[in-house]
């Protein structure tokens, strides 16, 4: 369990630092509100600033985004180890999103507010950084583990009654 532990940690770090690495390299390189071509118009690099949620959404002050993204953490790494090892996909979505909070947090208490830069223009959409990827990446696996792993339960249990 603990060589697992620390996979995941390894993980989260991994996170955090291309997160913490790309948005320095935008800060230091870009001016807020510059934006680049990467892929047409459809991928751009455009730096800028956001006091809110994930993605743009603003619900409350900046010490409450700090507050709240403090407990987050804390709560997520808590589960982290609680959770059995077996369960791997589980975990790893949980390291993922726990990387992905960190480095937000950091931006967060470092800034004042989350530094954005990834811009796709293909349909409206906020945007975003690396660590909003993850954190993403780690819902959706989260979602699709709890989904299954529910109707694998299930399963189990209809052949137990009926075995």
């Amino acid at each position: 369990m603990f060589k697992s532990n620390l996979k995941l940690l390894g993980w989260t770090a991994i996170i955090i630092l291309i997160d913490q690495i790309s948005k320095y390299a935008i800060s230091n390189y870009m001016q807020q509100g510059e934006s680049i071509q990467v892929i047409g118009n459809v991928l751009r690099l455009t730096y800028i600033k956001n006091p809110g949620m994930a993605f743009g959404i603003q619900v409350g002050s900046k010490l409450f985004f700090t507050i709240f993204s403090s407990i987050a953490c804390v709560v997520i790494s808590i589960y982290l180890f609680r959770i059995k090892s077996e369960n791997f996909w589980a975990r790893f979505a949980l390291a993922s999103i726990l990387g992905g909070a960190i480095g937000n947090l950091i931006d967060r208490i470092v800034y004042g507010e989350v530094i954005d830069f990834i811009h796709f223009r293909i349909i409206r959409w906020p945007i975003f950084n690396v660590a909003d990827i993850a954190v993403t990446i780690g819902m959706i696996i989260l979602i699709a583990f709890v989904i299954f792993d529910k109707k694998q339960l299930e399963s189990e249990e209809e052949q137990f009654e009926t075995g």
